[in-house]
């Protein structure tokens, strides 16, 4: 969640990766080139992925549950403040900026020109 950085093994030895701040169970990472020789391709290599798998404690103390239950606390602030404020509109434009978006509004966009030139 705070980020950082860890050392991964690879076929090179050891790398130095950037864990990102906010980081999810199941991101990936890709360290390009650094995985296997490409098949007929001499000294092109492929990528390797490192996928982040998260552990949770099972067991807390008191002053750990209690810096828990602030943050969950100032969480939930924050997202009721978020949508009473009218901010929603944000949320749809941040979305609008992903990758994913993009490539769904180019495909629409793809059907509705063949589309209209099939009908034409």
């Amino acid at each position: 969640m705070l980020g950082g950085k860890i050392e991964v093994p690879t076929l090179d030895g050891k790398t130095e990766i950037k864990i990102p701040k906010g980081v999810q169970p199941g991101q990936v990472v890709v360290l390009r080139g650094k995985g296997l020789e490409l098949p007929n391709q001499a000294g092109y290599f492929g990528d390797q992925h490192v996928r982040f798998k998260i552990h949770f404690p099972l067991k807390v103390n008191e002053r750990q549950r209690a810096l828990l239950e602030d943050f969950a606390a100032e969480e939930a602030t924050k997202e009721q403040s978020f949508f009473a404020t009218g901010n929603w509109s944000e949320l749809i434009a941040e979305n609008m900026k992903s990758q994913n978006f993009m490539i769904g509004l180019g495909f629409v966009m793809l059907i509705y020109l063949m589309l209209s030139k099939t009908l034409s």
